[in-house]
């Protein structure tokens, strides 16, 4: 099988996929998005890269959600309508790397998640925080990674004050509910497919209300609840992804999704938990390629998971 790992830039992070694919006899490669040149023309879609026609793929792995979330799209898009899976299908990663539109899904299919708020006008801004609610709020960007663009305010003027400077800089935030029992740990929940394959809980070790491995968090192996489990399934299939990174928080009234990363790292996960979760998803990759079908997953045929 050939595959192609289509990012921005490659991320040392993402060496793992190379050494699965490569384990399991594949051949696999990089290419830089930002390098590629696009012709469509009546019949015919190709693409080149580095001024050569692309290398034939089996299947092509995005990574970087921000990315492809904004200009690296449209090159994901033109291989899928080229007929080559894309994974995860870039309508699905993209809905995910949308924390608004993520939040909207699973709300409305009733999986529990923090009170979160949004207003695109100033004059609102003032209702969105006192609706939060709690002495603490989170403020958060809609796009962004490994914590970046999430803050800790008091509630109710540090908020309003920080989602205004952010408003005024064309960035409306999210102001969402701060689960204070949860304050520097979360669960990172790795779904492949229609399994759990691996679940670490990651804790701060320097008081960050931020638990990201990327940060410098610690791990240890946890044991999710059939609820827990059935959340991370239900949010992976309702965002339309072959495999996502779901993260969990636990509190007195029982667990929260606070976001489904499409573009999940394999490393810390594999390091804490001792399962090579890059091979589990080159095995998936496999799957996919076997059965075209697979790479969009039809609503009409998604696997009902009950909480």
């Amino acid at each position: 099988m050939k595959i192609i790992v289509l990012s921005r830039d490659l991320s040392p992070a993402d060496q793992q996929l190379f050494t699965a694919a490569r384990a399991r006899g594949h051949r696999i490669s990089f290419v830089r998005a930002l390098d590629c040149s696009l012709m469509v023309a009546t019949g015919k879609l190709s693409i080149a890269y580095r001024d050569k026609p692309l290398p034939k793929a089996d299947c092509v792995l995005l990574r970087n959600t921000l990315f492809f979330c904004a200009d690296g799209a449209i090159v994901a898009y033109h291989l899928e309508a080229m007929g080559i899976p894309v994974i995860n299908p870039i309508a699905s990663l993209q809905r995910a790397g949308n924390k608004l539109k993520t939040l909207q899904l699973l709300g409305s299919h009733g999986i529990q998640i923090p009170t979160t708020g949004f207003s695109l006008g100033r004059e609102a801004l003032e209702q969105v925080v006192d609706k939060v609610g709690g002495e603490q709020q989170i403020i958060k960007t809609v796009h962004g990674s490994w914590g970046t663009g999430t803050l800790l305010a008091g509630a109710p003027l540090g908020s309003h004050s920080l989602a205004e400077t952010l408003q005024l800089s064309s960035c409306n935030p999210l102001i969402q509910q701060f689960i204070e029992e949860a304050f520097g740990k979360s669960i990172r929940v790795f779904v492949i497919g229609n399994k759990v394959v691996a679940s670490v809980e990651y804790e701060s070790t320097e008081g960050d209300f931020r638990s990201n491995f990327s940060r410098g968090a610690e791990g240890r192996v946890v044991k999710l609840t059939k609820q827990e489990e059935a959340m991370a399934l239900k949010a992976t299939h309702l965002l339309g992804l072959n495999y996502s990174g779901v993260d969990i928080v636990r509190s007195s009234e029982g667990p929260y999704i606070l976001e489904v990363n499409a573009s999940p790292g394999t490393l810390g996960i594999s390091e804490v938990s001792g399962i090579d979760v890059a091979d589990l998803l080159i095995e998936e990759c496999e799957k996919i390629v076997a059965d075209k079908e697979m790479f969009v997953v039809p609503a009409r045929t998604q696997k009902t998971f009950s909480l």
